[in-house]
């Protein structure tokens, strides 16, 4: 049998494991953010454009924007980093697939979901998140 002190013990590992498995992932996020941003930069630099005033007049403009809509821009910031480059690509699809008729008839929730579960690897909170940010 198993006393206290034995599960107690196993908790503090397996607390521990979460502790790190939640460093691994915060780490790999800043890692594929830089790699974006370096990304970013060096098209930027092939195509001959640098970063200018009216870039940041314009980001921080749309981050108005969003938040003027009650997005949580930094938990869209980490929900974007959560994806693979095929996921992105698979979303950006489903984007350009859409008609963009504002008159036609607002997509309910189930519709808008079931759209993102076509994506390839999504987990339902990653659907969830991006139908929450799709009705905001």
């Amino acid at each position: 049998r198993y006393d206290e002190e034995d599960v107690e013990w196993v908790l503090q590992k397996l607390n521990q494991r979460i502790d790190y498995l939640e460093d691994q992932v915060k780490q790999e996020a800043a890692q594929a953010k830089q790699e974006q941003m370096a990304r970013a930069e060096t098209s930027g630099a092939i195509a001959g454009a640098t970063p200018s005033a009216t870039t940041a007049m314009e980001n921080a403009q749309f981050e108005a924007k969003l938040k003027g809509a009650g997005v949580d821009v930094p938990d869209m910031e980490q929900l974007l980093m959560s994806f693979s480059p095929q996921q992105i690509q698979a979303l950006e699809q489903l984007s350009d697939d859409d008609d963009g008729d504002d008159t036609a008839e607002p997509k309910s929730t189930e519709e808008i979901a079931a759209a993102f579960r076509t994506v390839p690897g999504l987990s339902e909170e990653q659907i969830q998140d991006l139908v929450a940010l799709e009705l905001s």
